[in-house]
């Protein structure tokens, strides 16, 4: 057998981000274990967060496994689980926050720091999903830990992620609308980005299935998710690069943002 994470990655071991759900308390019931044991033999450094469920029960395995290369995340001062007594990473944080985007910034760390990741998503959790969808728009590979049931079809994260696991599915009448905004709500009808780097992933999977985009109403002010490609005139840089001139609307409230993202659409968007 192959070890996935035997190699050195750029001159240092391989960082796993691992994580999952919290609707999943035991790590060895799950049936692709062995992706845990086989970063452990290669002597990987785990990047765990603190948060009840299936972070700790990944930091409950590696305790009980004894193995002393992880590294706890945590968002602001204080850890909620840390198990084996690791070092722990605590991440600034906006104060303003609450709860799902307070505990996002440890993730998108984590999204930033880690070469790959392990996950272990229920199919429900929007977390996770979230995760997944950040790391795939960064380019990270993704192991699995399990399969999971959704309606009739069944999904496995083996390293790819299609049009209809990223796309809501009222996006299938060949058209989709994208909201770019890092605190809003999508409208109805609209297909929410919190990133940069999560609209390019749509955008290029809509591509690749045929799917057209509608248009793409952007924020300027991504501060959650701008170290997940920039601020909103940064994906407009990326869409005049490449010559893909989707219609645009703008939402930010920032007077200084909208005018230098309108006087770029007025540039390009003949």
């Amino acid at each position: 057998m192959v070890l996935i994470f035997s190699q050195i990655y750029r001159g240092h071991r391989m960082k796993i981000f691992s994580g999952g759900s919290k609707s999943i308390k035991d790590i060895v019931a799950l049936p692709n274990r062995r992706i845990l044991d086989e970063a452990i033999y290669s002597e990987a450094e785990f990047l765990v967060g603190d948060c009840p469920g299936a972070d700790a029960a990944i930091q409950k395995y590696l305790a009980g496994c004894e193995y002393d290369n992880v590294t706890v995340y945590a968002s602001g001062h204080k850890v909620r689980n840390n198990i084996g007594g690791w070092k722990v990473r605590f991440v600034e944080y906006d104060p303003s926050l609450v709860r799902y985007d307070f505990y996002r910034q440890k993730d998108i760390q984590m999204e930033l720091d880690c070469d790959c990741a392990v996950m272990a998503w229920d199919g429900k959790s929007k977390g996770t999903r979230q995760n997944i969808i950040d790391l795939m728009s960064l380019g990270k590979h993704i192991y699995n830990m399990l399969w999971q049931r959704k309606t009739d079809e069944w999904y496995k994260l083996n390293g790819g992620i299609d049009a209809e696991f990223l796309l809501e599915k009222n996006c299938f009448d060949r058209k989709v609308k994208l909201w770019l905004d890092d605190v809003q709500p999508a409208p109805h009808e609209y297909v929410r980005c919190r990133s940069v780097a999560e609209a390019k992933l749509y955008i290029q999977t809509a591509e690749r299935n045929g799917i057209d985009i509608e248009i793409i109403d952007c924020d300027d002010e991504l501060s959650l998710y701008s170290r997940l490609g920039g601020d909103g005139i940064n994906l407009l840089d990326w869409l005049a690069e490449r010559g893909t001139f989707y219609p645009l609307s703008l939402h930010t409230v920032n007077p200084f943002g909208y005018r230098d993202m309108q006087k770029m659409i007025e540039r390009y968007w003949k």
